[in-house]
């Protein structure tokens, strides 16, 4: 009994040792790490086209690590090694191809193998993918693509992104650019594109890194401003300049920098920063007359400093003139946002070709009137009389006759003042001199004002050559001595010139041309009065007025059914034409009629046609010298420019008025 007892626990104890033996050798007891059994395992599988064709060269990447990746062979397989056990996920890439994610469970120790990947080609490709300008703040990413797209850049610390920055243009182009803010300093940065064509799903490229680099370091200049224009804050003598803001995490501030010149040298503003967040400055060193254009910069915290932002349209600055002004063609337009008044001490000289455009309000609300704007010159305004037009003009499409104020010559005496080759439009008073004495006015074109030219309160003012179209009134002179106007045009009137109170006074060689109320209205208080070799031509209209005033009147040409009409006084009246050949009643209905009932005078020799024996002369008589023969002109019945030159050379014993008349008057 005992020695069975003996050999059982011999048999027990030898059963045990093999046992520890067995389990040592297995790992399962013991500290020896060469025998645990490993925790990885692999993944085989296979990358195909939608068409089943095995595609080579694609990358079979671990999503979790992307270091650990693969390539499919000529057969489209691939072996990835050292891949954590569990459920992993993976994404082939392959460039013209879709990115696809698939997820596979790993087993220790053991080779796991996929289902078939099939990926779809894309329907553009990247190329080109280029990270830029790399500073402690931002980067700009260029890319090409194979067809016209729109797109965006992610990007972020991670791969799984976070921000996102799109295409500022919003067109639809083959080349890309994109500049990604607000990063920071001695990062690693994860990025890809995602963009689609018009109406088609997006595609997206591969993931690429980049690094940014320390603020130490950056030379990298910051984001331009942009949206850069200029103001006017309702005081003279100021301009104010605004942009938009620059959003770039490492910024400073701005710097301005200012021409008289839109592609001269620009001088920086006071040679300071403006601090981010005050996106606008006030220049009060201007001075008032002058055109000036601004630029704007952006400074980072490195210094760094941004490329100029692209040119403003400019400013001009409204106020007091007082030392001599030039614009040129160079920096044409001027744009008027405000009065510009020229002192007795200030000079304005304009090249030929410059275009003066007004706002249709006034910006600093001052001068004659407040809400518009007008050009006050008590000093001088010289213009060139060169081959193009100097252009004064409403800046507003489709103007009306009162847009802004007009040009005011006020108290300019021995001053010089020359306008010539000009042309004046959408004012309230085109042209206006008063209490004023000198200056030459010249091939001036005036045209949809209420009133082209006024002249007021003035002495030997002399205009030669005036054109007037589409205004109320063509000229009014009011209480002026000795001011004549010759040469000149006045087309499509209401009253093409009106005359009040002047000492002195002579109109010679214009033409007044359907006119509706009257081509003259003469009211004048002494001196030489002298109508002389004019035309007047009006189908329904007056052509002349005389309320009082013992005017000369001859040498001229009437085409109108009421020649002339005199209230008061005893003018001269002769070697006139007067004819009613336009006449919407078929014939004259008055020719020369006399109101002052206190006599009966005797005009003439003038040649009166078209009009009845008692309708030529009305409370007055013909001289005996007088005729009612038909004269021969140069005028075309059928719808060609109407031309009232005689046919005949002159002076001849044919023409016995000495009428001159060497051009040909067009009414259009």
């Amino acid at each position: 009994m005992n020695l069975s007892i003996t050999r059982l626990k011999e048999l027990i104890t030898s059963q045990l040792l093999i046992l520890i033996v067995v389990l040592v050798s297995l790992g399962v007891i013991g500290c020896n790490n060469t025998n645990v059994m490993p925790r990885e395992g692999s993944l085989q599988g296979k990358v195909l086209t939608i068409s089943g064709i095995p595609l080579e060269g694609a990358t079979v990447r671990w999503s979790a690590d992307s270091s650990i990746f693969a390539y499919t062979d000529e057969n489209g397989e691939y072996f990835i090694n050292n891949i954590s056990f569990g459920t992993q996920s993976f994404v082939v890439e392959r460039e013209g191809y879709k990115n696809r994610s698939f997820s596979v469970s790993i087993y220790s120790g053991m080779t796991s193998s996929s289902d078939d990947v099939f990926i779809e080609s894309k329907s553009f490709d990247y190329s080109d993918i280029v990270v830029d300008s790399v500073s402690s703040s931002h980067a700009v990413i260029s890319w090409k693509t194979t067809d016209y797209t729109y797109g965006m850049v992610e990007y972020g610390e991670t791969q799984s992104f976070g921000s996102a920055v799109k295409e500022s243009d919003q067109l639809y182009s083959t080349t890309h650019s994109v500049k990604l803010p607000n990063l920071s300093p001695e990062k690693l940065y994860y990025f890809r594109i995602v963009s689609s064509r018009q109406n088609q799903p997006a595609e997206t490229s591969v993931t690429k890194t980049f690094s940014t680099i320390s603020v130490l370091e950056d030379n990298s200049p910051p984001t331009t401003p942009n949206g850069v224009d200029t103001a006017l804050n309702g005081e003279p003598g100021k301009a104010v300049v605004f942009w938009s803001p620059v959003f770039d995490s490492d910024l400073k501030g701005y710097k301005i920098y200012r021409s008289e010149y839109k592609n001269g040298s620009y001088q920086s503003l006071e040679n300071r920063i403006i601090p981010k967040g005050q996106e606008r400055y006030t220049d009060s060193t201007v001075i008032p007359g002058k055109k000036y254009y601004y630029r704007v910069t952006s400074i980072d915290q490195a210094g760094n400093e941004s490329g100029f932002n692209s040119n403003s349209e400019g400013i001009v600055i409204p106020g007091r003139v007082i030392s001599e002004i030039r614009w040129t063609v160079a920096n044409s337009p001027y744009i008027l946002k405000g009065d510009i008044t020229v002192t007795e001490f200030g000079i304005l000289r304009i090249d030929d070709g410059v275009k003066v455009l007004i706002d249709t309000t006034d910006a600093v609300n001052t001068g004659i009137n407040p809400d518009k704007i007008e050009i006050t010159v008590s000093g001088s305004i010289i213009t060139s009389s060169g081959p193009a037009k100097v252009i004064f003009a409403s800046n507003t499409p489709n103007p009306n006759k009162s847009s802004w104020q007009g040009i005011i010559i006020d108290n300019s005496r021995t001053k010089e003042n020359i306008l010539e080759n000009i042309t004046i439009s959408d004012a309230t008073e085109g042209l206006k001199i008063k209490n004023s004495d000198s200056g030459v006015y010249s091939g001036i074109e005036i045209q949809n004002c209420n009133k082209a030219f006024v002249c007021q309160s003035s002495t030997n003012i002399s205009v030669n050559n005036l054109r007037t179209k589409r205004c109320s009134v063509g000229a009014e002179l009011l209480n002026n001595t000795d001011i004549s106007i010759s040469e000149s045009t006045f087309m499509h009137p209401e009253i093409a010139l009106n005359s009040e109170a002047n000492n002195g006074i002579s109109i010679s060689g214009c033409n007044f041309l359907e006119y509706t109320q009257h081509g003259i209205s003469s009211n004048e208080s002494g001196g030489i009065i002298s109508f002389n070799n004019n035309l007047f031509v009006s189908p329904t209209a007056t052509a002349m007025l005389i309320k009082s005033g013992n005017a000369v009147i001859e040498n001229n040409t009437y085409d109108s059914p009421y020649a002339i009409q005199i209230v008061k006084d005893l003018p001269l009246i002769r070697k006139n034409l007067i004819m009613a050949k336009r006449s919407v009643f078929g014939s004259g209905k008055i020719g020369i009629e006399y109101q002052y009932s206190y006599t009966t005078p005797e005009f003439g020799p003038n040649n009166i046609q078209d009009f009845s024996s008692e309708n030529a002369y009305v409370g007055c008589t013909p001289s005996i010298d007088s005729t009612q023969a038909a004269v021969l002109l140069m005028k075309d019945y059928n719808g060609e420019p109407y031309d009232y030159r005689l046919r005949q050379d002159f002076p001849t014993s044919n023409d016995v008025w000495g009428i001159q008349r060497d051009q040909i008057i067009s009414i259009d």
